[in-house]
């Protein structure tokens, strides 16, 4: 019975080079950023990653949040001042199609599929707090921290977009 000879050169050649394009996707798909883009944008229209509202139109009012704005507001409970900034707060009217569930989904997905790198986008803030909450008529979204440093890079970002 002969020997076949072509076992190991595929063995020494074509599996490692198999190997590696495979462990290249793997790596890929197993990316943090990927697989939280992937998770929070499923099932989204063709829209998904694209903000879901835009400063200044008719319907959205952005301003400047303070901690005496939330309620109850407990001074022991802070370590900033009820005068110091935490973050902006959103006012985005409701369309009939919407919901508050819809719109937290669709901020999640946008923030998923951004790279992280500076913005001038308050709801792209690497570490800010991001809440949706439902109002009569609209929705709320609070981008917030308690870190001083993120909250400077929440109000230079909304301060950036209202320029434009």
């Amino acid at each position: 019975m002969a020997k076949c000879k072509v076992w190991p050169f595929f063995l020494a050649c074509v599996l490692p080079a198999l190997g590696a394009c495979a462990g290249g996707a793997a790596e890929r798909a197993s990316d943090p950023r990927t697989v939280a883009a992937g998770l929070a944008c499923s099932q989204l229209d063709e829209r998904g990653a694209r903000r879901p509202f835009a400063d200044g139109s008719s319907g959205v009012v952005v301003r400047e949040l303070h901690v005496c704005d939330f309620t109850p507001f407990d001074p022991d409970d802070w370590e900033l001042r009820p005068t110091d900034p935490v973050g902006v707060r959103y006012g985005v009217a409701a369309t009939p199609d919407s919901s508050r569930a819809w719109l937290e989904r669709q901020i999640y997905c946008y923030r998923a599929a951004r790279p992280v790198a500076a913005t001038s986008d308050p709801l792209l803030v690497l570490n800010a707090d991001v809440k949706v909450r439902s109002g009569p008529g609209r929705y709320i979204v609070d981008v917030t921290s308690d870190d001083p440093g993120v909250v400077r890079e929440i109000l230079s970002a909304a301060a950036q977009r209202r320029s434009r």
